[in-house]
């Protein structure tokens, strides 16, 4: 795969992952029902994590992490979001603009959820209804983390561990199958239920393990997070346009395929709400 179709790619994965909590078409959409637990906090918090992923190889053994991304989510007092992808060789949170490639923000005052590709200066504005804005504002509706209202399948409780300091309470989702994916969470009663752990395990048709996903908490901290994170300056474009504009930082001549399924769902989705 030559380099411009490579980073295509990792930005479609990128662009849908900002779109529904990183359920890009390498995560398979299992991090969707996380959105709501990872929002409804009380309190303001900043987690910086690592995304490792490795794949089977022939002998059958999980080799080294062949993607390694860093990314962190910030979420202000006022219950404003902001999911911050770095660009490669971050290995700490950070918030200066330069590190950052992507971060899309819920913004309580904007009233609208806002995709920002810094390299190329564009924002892609999605606007939220109502019900939307107070359900994100909500606090954990069980703060002890034993319970997930919010979630229409319960996950199922399999243990209390310590993470980083933390006590947090392990989750598990049901499996469909021998061939299932296997989801597992680990919750912090004390950052409000958000997941400081999470793993991802897909398998073959014969039941054999294909990759193997993590999402783990590096560094924590329950001060208000910087004001940079959540800056929505930029301008206007439907986010083919948007992400074309950063692919060209990389390369000049970079184009979008204009017939990309990825991108035309999005766009038609950006075009749908302006409407409303």
């Amino acid at each position: 795969m030559n380099t411009l179709n490579l980073n295509i790619v990792r930005m479609l994965k990128v662009m849908l992952f900002a779109a529904t909590m990183m359920a890009a078409a390498y995560w398979g959409g299992k991090w969707v029902k996380l959105k709501t637990v990872i929002a409804a906090s009380r309190a303001p918090y900043t987690i910086f994590i690592e995304q490792r992923v490795s794949r089977t190889g022939p002998d059958g053994r999980l080799g080294e992490p062949f993607d390694v991304q860093t990314l962190a989510v910030a979420r202000a007092s006022d219950g404003s979001l902001s999911e911050v992808h770095f660009l490669p060789g971050v290995s700490q949170f950070t918030s200066d603009p330069s590190k950052i490639r992507f971060r899309k923000v819920t913004s309580i005052s904007q009233k609208a959820e806002v995709h920002v590709y810094s390299r190329g200066q564009s924002v892609s504005t999605f606007p939220l209804e109502d019900a939307e804005l107070a359900a994100r504002k909500q606090p954990a509706q069980d703060p002890t983390c034993q319970t997930h209202p919010q979630l229409a399948v319960q996950p199922k409780f399999v243990g209390i561990d310590t993470f980083k300091g933390l006590r947090v309470l392990k989750f598990q989702a049901p499996r469909s199958g021998p061939t299932g994916d296997i989801w597992e969470a680990w919750e912090s009663p004390d950052f409000d239920c958000a997941p400081v752990f999470l793993s991802l395990t897909t398998y073959n048709a014969d039941g054999s393990v294909k990759e193997y996903a993590t999402k783990a908490a590096t560094w924590l901290s329950r001060e208000e997070p910087s004001a940079s994170l959540f800056d929505t300056v930029g301008i206007e474009r439907p986010p083919s346009q948007a992400v074309e504009m950063d692919l060209r930082q990389d390369r000049p001549e970079a184009q979008v395929p204009g017939n990309h399924e990825g991108y035309r769902r999005i766009d038609e989705r950006y075009w749908e709400l302006k409407k409303k």
